[in-house]
C-alpha cells in the first residue's frame, strides 16, 4: 500500500513538472517574441553588413572568409554568411521575418540543449533538469538578449549547440560520430573565433574517446561522405584566400597580441568577470549587476554539477566533466587575450551553462528524493531546490515588465531607441520620399554613431560601398563604389553634441527634411547639407 501511494505521489510530481516546463517554454517564447513584434529589434552596423553580403550571395557573390573582427582581420570562414543567407533566402529578403527565424533557430537550439540534459539524467530527473534550463532562460538576463538580437555574435549560441550535440553522439557511438563532430567544429570555430578554447578541450575528449573506440565503429562511408563534401565546402573559401590574399591568420594573431589592442585583464579579472556573467544568466537585467541571491542561485547550481558528477556513470560524467573542463580553459585563456569586447568571449559558454545548471537541478532532486540518501542530505537538497525557486522566479516578473511594458528596451542598450529596425526604415522613408540628391554621404550624430549602415542598406545596393566595414571585404564586388563628397546627409538623433556648431560651419544647410512621420522617437532630425570649401573640415 505504502509502495502504490509513493508512486501514485511520484507520478503527480511528473505531471506537474511537465506542466512547469511546457508552461515555462511558452513564457519563454513570450518574452523572447513580444519585443521583437513590437518593433525593438536592434539593427546596427553588424547586422546590416552581414545582410548587405547576404544579399550579394542571393545574387552569385561568394564571401571566402567570415565577419570582420573587431579586432583586425576577419572570422575564420564563411559559415556564418552561409548561416545567415540561407534564413534571408526563406524570409523572403525581410530584415524583420530574418531576424524572427532566426530568434525561432535559437530557440530551436535551446530544445536541443533541453534534449541533451534530459538524456543526461534518470526519469524522475529529467523534468526537474529542464525546468531549470527554463526558468533559467525565462528569468535571466543573457540568454534572454542573445535569444532576441540579431547579433553576429549571438549565432554563437546555436553553434556551440550543435557542438554538444555532436559531442554527445561521439561519446555514445564513437567513430560513427566522428565525421559529423568535425563537421559541427568546423562551423563553431568558423561561425567566432571565441569558441576556441573550449572547442579545444571538448575536442580533446572526442579524439581520446574515437581512439578508445572498437574497429567495429568504423561509420560506412555512406554516412561519413555528405559530411566530407560539406567540409570541403566550408574550408576551400578560406583557404583561397589565405593563398591568394594577405593572410588572415596573421592579421587575427598579431591583432590579438598586440601591444596597442586592449590590455590583459588576467587570471583574476578572468575569473571575476565569468563569474558575473554566470551570474548575469540566471538574474534579469539589474543597473547594479548581480545581487546577493543571483550569487546563492549560483553557488546551489554548482553545487548540484559537482553532485551529479559525483553520482553518476561513467559516459554522463565524461559529459559533465567535459564541460566544466571547457568553461575553466575558456577562463583561463581569456585572462591571456587581448580583445575591446569580452563579452563575444563569453558567449560560446552559455550553452555548456545552461546544460550545467540543468543537471545540478536534476541531481539535487534525486538527493532531495532518494530514499537511499540519509534523511539530512534529502533535506539539503530540499532546501537547495527550494531555495534555488526562490531566487530565479522573481526574474519572470522583472523579465515580463520589461518585455511588455518597455518594448524590450533593455536597461544597458539605453541607446536601442535609435537603433531599432523601425527607426531605420522610417528615416530611409523620409530620405527617399523627399527626393535627395545622389550621390550623398550619411553622418550619422548623436547615440550609436556608427549605425549608419543600417540607412544604408535600407538604401539600396547602390549605397552598399559606403557601409562601415566595407573594406574588409576584398572579394566582394558588392561593396564596390565611391562615396559622393559633394552632398551629405546629416542625421542627428537625441540631444545635440558640443561640436555640432562645427559641423555647421563646414557644412551648409541646403534645406531640413520634415520628420512629421517619424514614429519611432521624437528627438531626431534630417538635413541635407553641402560642403562647404572655405571653411573645409569634417567632423
Amino acid at each position: 500500500m505504502t509502495e502504490l501511494k509513493m508512486n501514485f505521489s511520484d507520478g503527480r510530481i511528473n505531471h506537474f513538472c511537465r506542466a512547469a516546463a511546457a508552461a515555462l517554454s511558452l513564457v519563454l517564447a513570450l518574452l523572447v517574441a513580444a519585443p521583437l513584434v513590437s518593433g525593438w529589434i536592434l539593427f546596427t552596423n553588424d547586422f546590416a553588413v552581414s545582410l548587405a553580403v547576404a544579399d550579394g550571395m542571393l545574387h552569385g557573390e561568394m564571401p571566402l572568409l567570415g565577419p570582420p573582427s573587431h579586432v583586425g582581420g576577419r572570422h575564420l570562414g564563411p559559415a556564418y554568411y552561409w548561416y545567415l543567407a540561407t534564413v534571408y533566402a526563406l524570409s523572403g529578403k525581410s530584415p524583420f521575418v530574418c531576424t524572427l527565424l532566426l530568434s525561432l533557430l535559437k530557440i530551436a537550439a535551446l530544445c536541443v540543449l533541453l534534449y541533451l540534459t534530459s538524456v543526461h539524467l534518470r526519469h524522475k530527473a529529467k523534468v526537474i533538469g529542464v525546468c531549470t534550463i527554463a526558468l533559467s532562460a525565462c528569468c535571466g538576463f543573457w540568454t534572454l538578449w542573445i535569444l532576441r538580437t540579431p547579433w553576429h555574435a549571438s549565432s554563437e549560441f546555436v553553434s556551440t549547440t550543435l557542438l554538444l550535440l555532436a559531442f554527445h553522439f561521439v561519446l555514445e557511438k564513437g567513430r560513427e560520430a566522428f565525421g559529423w563532430y568535425i563537421l559541427a567544429a568546423s562551423f563553431c570555430i568558423q561561425m567566432h573565433l571565441a569558441a576556441a578554447p573550449l572547442l579545444a578541450v571538448i575536442s580533446a575528449v572526442a579524439v581520446a574517446r574515437c581512439l578508445k573506440s572498437n574497429i567495429d565503429e568504423l561509420p560506412s562511408k555512406r554516412s561519413v561522405a555528405p559530411a566530407i563534401v560539406l567540409l570541403v565546402l566550408l574550408w576551400l573559401p578560406p583557404l583561397i584566400a589565405e593563398l591568394f590574399a594577405p593572410s588572415n591568420i596573421s592579421s587575427l594573431l598579431q591583432a590579438h597580441g598586440a601591444e596597442n589592442s586592449a590590455p590583459r585583464i588576467g587570471l583574476l579579472g578572468s575569473v571575476d568577470a565569468f563569474s558575473v556573467f554566470a551570474a548575469d544568466v540566471l538574474s534579469p537585467q539589474k543597473v547594479h549587476g548581480p545581487e546577493i541571491g543571483d550569487w546563492i542561485l549560483l553557488l546551489v547550481l554548482a553545487f548540484g554539477a559537482v553532485l551529479y558528477i559525483k553520482r553518476n556513470r561513467s559516459l554522463d560524467r565524461t559529459f559533465a566533466v567535459s564541460l566544466l573542463a571547457a568553461i575553466f580553459i575558456h577562463v583561463v585563456a581569456i585572462a591571456f587575450v587581448r580583445a575591446p569586447l569580452r563579452d563575444h568571449f563569453w558567449f560560446p559558454i552559455l550553452p555548456l551553462l545552461l546544460v550545467l545548471f540543468g543537471l545540478g537541478g536534476g541531481a539535487l532532486f534525486e538527493l532531495a528524493r532518494s530514499h537511499k540518501f540519509p534523511r539530512s542530505s534529502r533535506a539539503v537538497g530540499s532546501l537547495a531546490l527550494a531555495s534555488a525557486v526562490i531566487c530565479l522566479a522573481p526574474g519572470i516578473y522583472t523579465n515580463s515588465v520589461e518585455a511588455f511594458f518597455s518594448g524590450g528596451s533593455l536597461w544597458r542598450y539605453n541607446m536601442w531607441q535609435f537603433e531599432t529596425l523601425n527607426h531605420a526604415q522610417e528615416l530611409t522613408k523620409i530620405i527617399r520620399s523627399n527626393q535627395v540628391h545622389t550621390p550623398f554621404e550619411l553622418k550619422v550624430v548623436g547615440p550609436a554613431p556608427l549605425r549608419q549602415n543600417a540607412y544604408y542598406f535600407f538604401l539600396g545596393p547602390k549605397f552598399f560601398h559606403a557601409m562601415y566595414y566595407q573594406k574588409y571585404f576584398f572579394e566582394l564586388s558588392t561593396f564596390n563604389g565611391n562615396i559622393g563628397n559633394e552632398t551629405r546627409i546629416l542625421i542627428r538623433c537625441g540631444p545635440p553634441l558640443p561640436n555640432e556648431k562645427n559641423t555647421h560651419n563646414a557644412w551648409k544647410t541646403s534645406r531640413g527634411i520634415p520628420l512629421a512621420d517619424c514614429e519611432s522617437c521624437s528627438s531626431c532630425y534630417v538635413e541635407e547639407q553641402h560642403y562647404d570649401a572655405d571653411h573645409g573640415g569634417d567632423l
